[in-house]
């Protein structure tokens, strides 16, 4: 079997969204292979991560999801309760779902390091 070159094409060069670093040893591309940006047809995808103010390291993050449209990305959700330290893989379903992998500590609030997280 004869393999063949993948092509790859640069649509756009970008910033999707910025914010401060969160001194918990993690960053926005922490799972290295880019699964934070998938594409269904024309729409683009990305998640990241926004540090939370007042949140204790390690868990001081939370995952937030960013659309790509005409006028440039936009948020649409983040998570409104849950405090956790990596970037949110993102992955592509079949019927235009999307699928966000989360890691929330099960620590309070007030409390910092790392600890008891629930995978969803």
């Amino acid at each position: 079997m004869t393999r063949q070159p993948v092509r790859i094409d640069a649509e756009a060069e970008e910033i999707v969204y910025s914010g401060s670093y969160s001194n918990n040893g993690s960053s926005p591309m922490w799972c290295f292979n880019n699964t934070c940006v998938v594409r269904q047809g024309e729409d683009v995808y990305a998640s990241g991560y926004e540090r939370m103010p007042g949140a204790q390291p390690l868990n001081d993050c939370r995952w937030v999801l960013w659309q790509r449209t005409h006028d440039g990305w936009q948020r649409r959700q983040a998570d409104a309760r849950g405090r956790t330290r990596e970037p949110s893989p993102l992955a592509s379903l079949p019927g235009g779902r999307l699928l966000l992998s989360a890691n929330p500590t099960l620590l309070p609030p007030s409390a910092s390091g790392g600890g008891p997280a629930r995978p969803e």
